[in-house]
């Protein structure tokens, strides 16, 4: 493959990795507000709600684990 060829591919792996870290940092923000805004001061939470949203953040996520775990393969 030619230098270009090699910048090209690279280039399209750092993207590709890029979308991937900001999905990761996605879930963890929507992990994070699922119990912030389900789990009271006092320490109560509203456990349907809070697996209801942590239900949604790790589904709307599985697809991108599915990339991660393609993209770590080809480096094992």
């Amino acid at each position: 493959m030619s230098d270009a060829g090699d910048a090209r591919s690279m280039a399209i792996e750092m993207a590709r990795a890029l979308a991937l870290l900001r999905a990761g940092h996605t879930l963890y923000a929507d992990i994070l507000g699922a119990v912030s805004e389900t789990v009271g001061p006092d320490g109560n939470a509203d456990i349907p709600v809070l697996v209801r949203r942590l239900n949604e953040a790790l589904t709307a996520y599985a697809p991108r684990d599915a990339e991660i775990r393609t993209m770590l393969a080809r480096y094992d």
